[in-house]
């Protein structure tokens, strides 16, 4: 073999080498590389993760703190909302009521035909069906009786003085069938807050609303309707206490049973039947 074929030879040996190693080099290299990225995104998870954990126990802590501060200030809300309404009740229960309307315990006029000192309003028929006396014992007492009775607490032997229940039949409709009618009524001063309320029954017809039947349903036992009427910047008015009866476009008429229909000044929290026999102002007072 000559020299150059020798020299040739080791030219190619040296490249082979020079190759081999590249090679190596490079994959040397992308294994790094792919090292280094897994790498990367280890960290990356982790990093994730571990800001996952914190966040969601900072928003545990924030939660707590969040509904530790809305639970005290809710109770100490609660406790004033509870003296607040403490308070209301007592003044409520203390107020001095008087009568502006007459007759509450409806005694018949001097025909016998209807409640005296009221309007008729369009009432056709008015019956006085039962005189309901003081100091007779509850049970001797009719069933209808006692159920007025119990409609404001007073089922007992004695109470505030005897009273009549009567019976209004009342048109459904007025004005040739063109708007609504309205029961007994009476008018009165209205310079304050006031109660509208009586013992009510519905027998049949359309439910009179508004005034002494506010809240009257069928089917129902006796019991206390009405609510307070407030007053805006004048003082100066007036009213007349009448339910309607909304029965245009219906011929039958409404038949209801009634008791101790009044307007007393100041609020009466009848919700839990308190009403009975209110004192009245006199006529006098108008002088």
């Amino acid at each position: 073999m000559t020299e150059l074929e020798n020299i040739g030879k080791l030219a190619a040996t040296t490249s082979e080498l020079l190759n081999a190693i590249r090679g190596g080099e490079i994959a040397n290299m992308k294994a790094e590389h792919v090292q280094v990225l897994q790498d990367f995104e280890t960290a990356y998870n982790k990093a994730i993760a571990d800001f996952g954990t914190e966040k969601t126990q900072k928003l545990s802590e924030f939660n707590n703190q969040k509904t530790s501060v809305l639970n005290d200030l809710a109770n100490r809300a609660n406790a004033v909302i509870a003296k607040v309404e403490s308070q209301l009740s007592t003044y409520v229960d203390a107020q001095s009521h008087v009568r502006l309307t007459k007759n509450q315990a409806l005694r018949p006029n001097d025909a016998n035909t209807f409640p005296a000192n009221w309007s008729a309003g369009y009432v056709t028929r008015a019956t006085k069906i039962e005189r309901v006396s003081t100091g007779v014992d509850a049970a001797d007492r009719s069933a209808l009786a006692q159920e007025f009775l119990s409609a404001i607490n007073s089922n007992c032997k004695h109470f505030a003085g005897g009273f009549d229940i009567w019976e209004l039949e009342i048109e459904p409709h007025r004005n040739d069938g063109t708007t609504y009618s309205y029961a007994m009524y009476q008018h009165y001063k209205k310079p304050c807050a006031v109660t509208v309320a009586a013992i009510v029954k519905h027998i049949s017809g359309v439910v009179p609303d508004s005034h002494w039947c506010h809240g009257l349903q069928a089917n129902e036992p006796a019991k206390v309707c009405g609510g307070t009427f407030r007053v805006g910047t004048s003082r100066n008015g007036y009213s007349n206490c009448h339910p309607f009866v909304r029965g245009v476009g219906q011929d039958e008429k409404t038949i209801i049973q009634v008791a101790l229909p009044a307007v007393v000044t100041g609020e009466v929290d009848i919700s839990q039947g308190a009403w009975g026999q209110f004192p009245y102002i006199g006529d006098q007072a108008f002088d």
